[in-house]
């Protein structure tokens, strides 16, 4: 007996064909999608969420990720159309990033990478930082923070489209019903901390993105020491 996923495939299929355009062909695939829902009690809101993906990657061990890690995630998602989650297990933190394929694979790639740099420059930064420790951490946060917004300029932003949102929307319904959100902590700088964010913006400005000409599976992204 075939399952209720290979089912929802067969459906996702049939509404492709329905977009044919021989008309008798479009006809009878609608037909046959529709039938396959009634038979099996699927809904609209499941062939929606059958069309999404999701790529899982690590972001770190916090439970409250800094302002700046929640900047660099938002960013990504953004840029490849994608729905970000943060998921907590086991003392360790994961990002998912859900969208329509092949975008949630890239996100997480460009996550990675960029995500690696940040924290290598943030470490070396804050080594230079005089002063308390609060202040030090403070600084490097601020540090970071400029960093992603300037490397955002870097990253090609991809617009999702309404029906995009609207398949990623039913996938969080059925996948992640019970997502949380929380409010990113202010980073509050004052004029001592401009070379903070002054040498944040240089760094991240180097970060550059190059398409491999096979494909976006060839996509490579280098950061300029």
């Amino acid at each position: 007996m075939m399952g209720k996923e290979s089912i929802i495939k067969r459906v996702v299929k049939c509404l492709e064909l329905a977009g044919s355009s021989n008309p008798n062909e479009a006809a009878s695939a609608l037909r046959k999608a529709q039938e396959l829902m009634a038979a099996h009690n699927i809904s609209s809101e499941e062939i929606l969420a059958a069309q999404v993906t999701e790529k899982r990657v690590t972001s770190g061990r916090a439970s409250r990720p800094p302002t700046w890690m929640g900047m660099l995630v938002n960013m990504v998602a953004e840029a490849f159309a994608c729905e970000p989650i943060s998921i907590q297990r086991f003392g360790s933190g994961q990002i998912a990033f859900v969208g329509i394929d092949p975008a949630p694979e890239l996100a997480g790639y460009v996550f990675t990478v960029l995500r690696r740099q940040i924290t290598k420059d943030r470490t070396e930064f804050r080594k230079t930082c005089r002063g308390k420790e609060a202040n030090r951490t403070r600084r490097a946060d601020l540090f970071a923070a400029a960093w992603v917004s300037a490397a955002g300029s870097k990253v090609s932003a991809f617009a999702a489209s309404g029906e995009n949102r609207e398949r990623i929307e039913a996938y969080l319904a059925c996948h992640h019903s019970d997502l949380v959100i929380h409010k990113p902590r202010p980073l509050n700088p004052t004029p001592r901390d401009y070379s903070a964010l002054a040498a944040g913006h240089g760094a991240g400005k180097n970060v550059r993105i190059h398409h491999g000409v096979d494909g976006a599976d060839q996509q490579r992204l280098t950061c300029v020491e």
